[in-house]
Order: C-alpha cells, then structure tokens, then sequence
C-alpha cells in the first residue's frame, strides 16, 4: 500500500512532489519515520559506492537524497515540535510558581527560568518557520538566540566563538550560583518549587560538567587554531597538540558519559508537580462529591473554577 502510495507521488511535479512527500511523512509514527531514514541512507549508500553510475543511477541518487532531505527536516520539525510541547509545560508551571508568591531565592531562581525557558521557546517557534518567510530581522534573532540556546554537546569546538563561550558559560554559572543560593524552605514552606534538595544537586552537578565541558572544547579549539596557522610549528610541537586533544576528546566523552546517570530535574519536577495537581482536582472533586447535592452540572463547574 505505502509503495503504491510513493508511485503515485512520484509522478508528480517536483514541488507537488516535495509537498506531498511532507505530507505522507506528517503521517507515519516516528519508528517508521526512522525506518524510511534508515532505508534511504541504505539505498544511497550502495549507488554511491558504485565505481561508476550510468545517468539513470544519477537521476536516482539525486532523488534519494532529495527524499533523505525531507525525511531529515520532518523529523528536526518533530523533535522540535516535542521540544516546544515540554517547554511550554514547564514554562506554565513556572509561570504559576511566579504568580503564587514566591519569594526570596526561589523568587530570583524561577524568573530566572522563566527568562530562560522563554528564549528557548523563541528559539523553537523560529527555527519551526521555513527560513525563507523568516524577514531579516526574524532571521537575525534566531541566529542570536542560537548563540546562547545551543546544545552544547552538538557545538563543535572550531565553530565556537569566544563570545558564545563566554555566554554560554555566564548562563550556566549564573544558574548554577541561583540554585546553589536555593533552602529546603524554598522547596517546602515557600511552596514555590516541587522537588527536593537532592534533585537541586543532581542538576547542579549537570551544569558543573557542562561548564568543563565548554572548558576542555576551548581548548581544543586554540590547539586547531595553533595547528593551523601560517606559524610553523616544529614536529614535537604538533604531535604534543595533537595528544593533548586526545586527551581533551577523551575527558568530553567520559562528562558526556556521565550526564545520562544524572536524573533530570526539570522533568522529574514537571512529573511531580502534575502529580500533585492531579492529587488536588482528585480530592477537590471527592469533597464536591461528597456535600455537593446539586447534580453532575455544578461539580464539574466547581473542578474548573477550583
């Protein structure tokens, strides 16, 4: 049925062609998204290692990797898409943590979220945009955002900038300061943020290991840079470059490594905090049950004003 389905959509014009295309790929599950990526990069595999294509191989392989484009822009839409989705949630309860009161520590820590998540929110809704309808002032504040907001473990050590290192190290220590500053009371009494002291340390260690992290790719950047400049470097110079990167290589790995033993604490927050609304409409609604006499209507009235 799916190959009947790509013939017919095949003889189509090519930019009906790439739009039907998108729209077939909106439509299957992510495993069989991965599955038709994984078969195209398969197919292209073989063609290119071919010693020599005739014209109809070029024709294919042209349109093999027009598809594998495709297949790789819906799947960044829709790990974007999921990325905006938990953003969002945690930007709502931290939103509601800002509005209930908080004060003090949590008070400086949850704007501080706020601010954050919001940035990368932007960053998202942009991103999401086909770059030829963003104007060049959309186009500008993405690429700003993408300074600050970039995954540090995706960043490569020759395209980082001092000015991104130095603000994405800034970010991080200044969030590392803002939870360092956070009490038990700030968790419990203030009611400002679900969780415990623990989870704070867990993340506090995250963002640690990503500061060295940018530390050690700083490195690696100024020894490429030494490598390749137009001053010769003796042999022994290089070979001791070369090592250190090595070993600077090997010690990102081993951090890397590491961060997925880390419980991750926004989300672990966010679970907890839905728990915890979910415990409060339950027994909200168990106290309506149980005096409200006056029909299904006014209870559910009562859940929503709640």
């Amino acid at each position: 049925m799916v190959n009947q389905i790509y013939k017919e959509i095949k003889a189509l014009p090519p930019e009906a062609f790439d739009k039907a295309i998108s729209v077939e790929l909106e439509s299957l599950s992510d495993e069989e998204i991965q599955r038709r990526k994984e078969q195209l990069e398969a197919q292209i595999k073989i063609i290119k290692n071919k010693d020599s294509l005739d014209n109809s191989e070029r024709i294919k392989l042209k349109q093999l990797k027009k598809q594998s484009g495709l297949v790789k822009s819906v799947i960044k839409r829709q790990n974007l898409t999921a990325d905006l989705e938990i953003n969002n949630s945690e930007l709502n309860q931290y939103r509601r943590f800002f509005f209930s009161g908080v004060e003090g520590n949590a008070f400086e820590f949850v704007n501080f979220k706020i601010n954050q998540l919001s940035d990368q929110n932007r960053l998202i809704q942009l991103q999401l945009k086909p770059t030829k309808t963003l104007t060049p002032m959309e186009k500008q504040r993405r690429d700003a955002l993408m300074q600050s907001q970039v995954n540090i473990h995706q960043l490569s050590p020759d395209k980082m900038t001092d000015d991104q290192y130095k603000l994405l190290k800034e970010n991080r220590l200044k969030e590392v300061e803002l939870r360092q500053k956070l009490k038990i009371k700030d968790f419990k009494i203030n009611f400002g943020l679900p969780g415990d002291i623990k989870l704070n340390v867990e993340v506090i260690n995250k963002l640690q290991d990503e500061i060295k992290i940018l530390d050690l790719k700083k490195s690696v950047r100024e020894n490429n840079i030494a490598l390749g400049s137009d001053v010769q470097l003796d042999v022994n110079r290089m070979k001791e470059l070369r090592k250190e990167n090595s070993k600077y290589y090997g010690e990102i790995a081993e951090l890397e490594g590491r961060e997925n033993t880390y419980i991750d604490f926004e989300k672990e927050n966010l679970r907890r905090a839905k728990e915890k609304e979910s415990n409060r409409l339950k027994q909200s609604f168990g106290l309506n049950k149980k005096f409200n006499l006056r029909g299904e209507e006014e209870l559910i009235g009562a859940l929503v004003t709640h």
